[in-house]
């Protein structure tokens, strides 16, 4: 969960026009800590593959895989419009705001 948080909300690969890329420390470039991902709630359900003899289907993904998603609908839902991306940053957030006529614009 905490890896599709960081891709969606925080980790954005940032470049030069010359390709070289602009954050070169954990400064720069912002991973999800504890105090960032939300207490959770786990549930398991079993619905084995009907495609392998034993039922096993991958695992280890999963967490990457429904989070963005998840906070792409949350965000969209939220604003009431549309979100067509994933780099949800505050800034991108604040796009998406721009277009709705009860937003003042950044001072």
């Amino acid at each position: 969960m905490a890896q599709g948080l960081g891709g969606t909300i925080l980790e954005h690969s940032v470049y030069d026009d010359h390709g070289q890329p602009l954050a070169t420390t954990f400064m720069d470039y912002l991973v999800p800590t504890s105090l960032d991902v939300p207490d959770m709630e786990m549930h398991h359900f079993e619905t084995p593959s009907p495609f392998t003899g034993l039922g096993v289907k991958g695992v280890g993904e999963s967490g990457t895989v429904f989070a963005p998603g998840a906070i792409a609908t949350g965000v969209a839902d939220a604003l009431g419009t549309n979100v067509d991306r994933l780099e949800l940053s505050p800034s991108a957030v604040y796009d998406l705001l721009k277009g709705r006529d009860d937003v003042p614009a950044a001072a």
